[in-house]
């Protein structure tokens, strides 16, 4: 004899146990950063150009590094 709860199927987000032996450890193996920590990495130092003709060669130098990685989306077809 069967009883009511055998046919309800079990929820979504229970997970199966997981064996002892299993190669790949759970978490992702590090600490998470501090936020000045993160922020520090992501921040660059800019470096004003000294006169105008640093500025003009600091955009030029841009510009050409722009244009090596392909068009912007922006030109017409």
């Amino acid at each position: 004899m069967t009883s009511c709860c055998d046919a309800v199927p079990k929820p979504p987000w229970t997970t199966p146990p997981v064996p002892d032996d299993d190669p790949k450890p759970q978490g992702k193996g590090r600490p998470t950063p501090k936020r000045r920590d993160a922020e520090g990495r992501r921040r660059q130092y800019v470096s004003a150009p000294k006169d105008r003709k640093e500025a003009y060669r600091q955009m030029r130098a841009k510009q050409a590094t722009e244009r090596e990685k392909g068009p912007s989306g922006h030109a017409r077809r």
